[in-house]
């Protein structure tokens, strides 16, 4: 069954990739080298399209993490997630199948345990307390266990199946204590397609009661330009590098005026931004981005300063909550460069007063991601075109 659901799975994704690359390829003889040549071009373009905007060049070289060992803890388990994953990524298998019709493949499973092992091996995170996507569902067939161990031990040493159950196995924070938060793969789809363009995002979020969301890393490894690691305190701001590079460099995002002022949008690739409540409301941006696949990369394309504004909107179900890792690193990696990421409604998001560390219910059912200068401006657009039929 495990086998059956990966390829139909695994056979639908490259399919559409497929069909979306068909759809830009000429129809003369060398199809396939052109579309690659296309692509390829494509990348470049982006490439090129973010150095002059200096979204890696803007800022002058700052510290990171230098003094801050549990920063340095994170950044080591993004890594080895991201590391393990991308092993693993040719041969990964679908482990379970969710409520949502969404899949986790072996290398999200294999990435989770990689992130909790290098955190507790790291005693200067002061908690090992860790809230994950994946849970103990995925590795009910000894086949996906095995891949998951095997695929660890490959890129960061023996693993045991005690080690693999921990790190799937969320348990509740005590009164006081801190909490990680993780998306070891944030857009499965995209990872098991062979169209590079689409993007995945690893995600790690720190939660400390009182402060809230206080460290954050994520790492987006086929973003156009060679990849970027992004990381961020809460209240020293947000850094990114390439991942080609070891230099950091502080990243303050562009702070439009109005909504009419050369405004850039970024949604998801089955939505319509006319059928949006932004769009409803009359708001025109110069530029709508189409991004697949999950909210965290949308985070990292306005972390970037290539989008003013992302807005996750509710469930067509009707369900309130969402998932933390979801939003987690994503949220403050943004508040840090220039920001402001609220409910649906305008409030504060308020991750640790949530019973469930794996979801909170945000006020309207949705969170809303807009430069500070603007922010309250789209909040209310968006409320205006809710009541738009």
């Amino acid at each position: 069954m495990v086998v059956e659901v990966e390829t139909a799975f695994i056979r639908d994704a490259r399919e559409t990739s497929r069909r979306r690359r068909a759809r830009m390829s000429p129809r003369a003889s060398g199809t396939r080298v052109a579309a690659r040549a296309r692509v390829a071009s494509s990348r470049e373009r982006r490439a090129r399209s973010a150095r002059a905007r200096g979204v890696f060049a803007r800022f002058e070289l700052d510290r990171t993490d230098d003094d801050d060992d549990a920063l340095r803890a994170m950044r080591d388990a993004a890594r080895a997630a991201i590391d393990v994953a991308m092993s693993h990524r040719r041969v990964a298998r679908v482990a379970e199948t969710k409520r949502d019709a969404t899949v986790a493949t072996t290398a999200d499973v294999a990435a989770q345990a990689a992130c909790a092992r290098r955190l507790r091996e790291r005693a200067a995170t002061a908690t090992t307390t860790f809230v994950g996507e994946e849970t103990l569902r995925a590795v009910e067939d000894a086949r996906v266990m095995k891949d998951v161990v095997d695929a660890c031990a490959g890129t960061i040493g023996e693993i045991s199946v005690e080690e693999v159950r921990s790190a799937l196995t969320s348990r509740a924070p005590s009164a006081g204590e801190a909490y990680f938060v993780c998306d070891p793969l944030d857009g499965t789809k995209a990872f098991v397609s062979e169209n590079e363009a689409e993007q995945f995002v690893f995600g790690l979020a720190r939660v400390t009661p009182g402060v809230g969301l206080d460290r954050a890393v994520m790492i987006a490894p086929e973003w156009p330009g060679g990849g970027v690691e992004l990381v961020a305190k809460k209240g020293a701001g947000c850094f990114a590098r390439k991942l080609e590079e070891d230099v950091f460099r502080r990243l303050e995002m562009p702070q439009p005026t109005s909504l009419s002022d050369e405004l850039s949008v970024v949604i998801s690739a089955h939505e319509t931004f006319e059928d949006l409540p932004l769009g409803k409301s009359g708001v025109r941006p110069t530029r709508v981005s189409r991004l697949c696949c999950g909210s965290l990369a949308k985070y990292v394309k306005v972390a970037l300063g290539e989008a003013h504004v992302f807005i996750q909107h509710p469930k067509a179900n009707g369900d309130a909550f969402v998932n933390s890792w979801d939003h987690g690193a994503g949220v403050l990696i943004c508040e840090e460069t220039g920001a402001r990421v609220t409910d649906a409604l305008g409030e504060a998001l308020r991750f640790e007063e949530s019973e469930d560390k794996r979801r909170f219910a945000p006020g309207g059912g949705g969170v809303i991601c807009a430069a500070r200068s603007i922010h309250d401006d789209v909040v209310r657009a968006y409320a205006r075109g809710l009541e738009v039929r």
